[in-house]
């Protein structure tokens, strides 16, 4: 008897993580945010440039994608997420 109620009580425990892998959407605002303060795909590019490895890591990780070594790569990853994100605000 004693068995099953304690199996119960450990059905109701939580583990402070979320049931589902959908992203909230405070972090859905957060990213769109990180693009949003663009106003076209030309002033992102400068932006981009203008920015030193350090930095360029950190707007990533604030914009949802991992940091990595390449430069040139990351730089395409973050303009193919910037488009997305445009694409989204647009429909």
């Amino acid at each position: 008897m004693k068995k099953l109620n304690l199996k119960n009580k450990l059905k109701h425990q939580t583990d402070g993580k979320f049931d589902t892998d959908k992203p909230s959407k405070l972090s859905k605002l957060n990213k769109f945010a990180v693009f949003n303060s663009f106003g076209s795909e030309q002033s992102y590019v400068d932006f981009l440039l203008n920015l030193s490895l350090q930095q360029l890591h950190e707007h990533a990780t604030n914009a949802g994608e991992i940091p990595i070594d390449n430069r040139k790569l990351l730089e395409l990853r973050l303009l193919k997420r910037f488009a997305k994100s445009i694409e989204k605000a647009v429909a």
